[in-house]
């Protein structure tokens, strides 16, 4: 008989055309360290003198567990992402660069007031505030709470929305913070309770059981008890019960 190499000589068969190009990458890396593996095996063998036996306490491979650190290895890689991936990545890495310049422009808080009372700024300017909730100061805050309460009772659905968020996260985050906003709908609700819109009342009662005003709520819901419009009677049932 002719000479023919040993199993762990001879080449790998070539590899199917069908497969993706990363797929190919991770078969051939998934055989290279196959190989890799195998060859240490032996070496260990060797120095341990044990020829074959394994070695005491060594925790056997796990099945498939090349697959898995040969894809790890690939996710690492952020070239193995899509381009749209990338472009995202670098769209926010530009958007907090810009924040945080924002953040230190020296009249950053007129900026914001001009935004809000801009119809095609004000929902940006509701996101900015609501996903840095510490972008304000407390005086800052009261100047700008007026209109972010307007917005969070009578704005459009997607500005009311942003706006309570807003609101709700300032209320959380200190107790002056809290003071400040719960002293901007006192000062407000006054004109809402005259106005008598069920639609503003039901966003005012939204909005102050999502920020936990409970004394403001009880004030809202007593005006509503017993109204004269059903439409407005009904918020008192729909939110009394969430005082108990």
């Amino acid at each position: 008989m002719g000479w023919a190499p040993s199993r762990s000589q001879s080449a790998p068969a070539a590899l199917p055309r069908a497969f993706p190009a990363d797929e190919l990458f991770l078969i051939r890396a998934c055989a290279v360290l196959r190989r890799s593996a195998r060859t240490s095996r032996r070496r260990r063998r060797g120095r341990d003198g044990r020829h074959g036996l394994a070695v005491a306490g060594a925790i056997p491979r796990r099945r498939g567990a090349c697959r898995e650190n040969c894809y790890s290895a690939a996710m690492n890689d952020a070239n193995a992402f899509p381009s749209q991936w990338r472009a995202m990545r670098e769209a926010d890495a530009a958007l907090l660069a810009c924040r945080f310049h924002l953040k230190k422009h020296a009249d950053f808080a007129h900026i914001l007031a001009q935004a809000l009372a801009c119809a095609s700024e004000r929902n940006l300017a509701l996101r900015f505030l609501r996903d840095d909730a510490g972008a304000l100061s407390d005086a800052q805050l009261a100047e700008l709470a007026p209109a972010i309460v307007d917005l969070a009772v009578d704005g459009n659905l997607d500005d009311l929305i942003v706006a309570r968020q807003t609101l709700v996260r300032y209320a959380a985050r200190f107790t002056s913070s809290r003071g400040v906003v719960e002293d901007a709908v006192a000062r407000v609700m006054d004109g809402y309770l005259a106005r008598e819109d069920d639609f503003v009342l039901r966003r005012l009662a939204e909005l102050l059981l999502d920020a936990g005003f409970a004394h403001a709520l009880r004030r809202l819901l007593a005006a509503c008890k017993d109204h004269m419009d059903p439409d407005i009677a009904e918020i008192h049932d729909d939110f009394s019960r969430h005082l108990a």
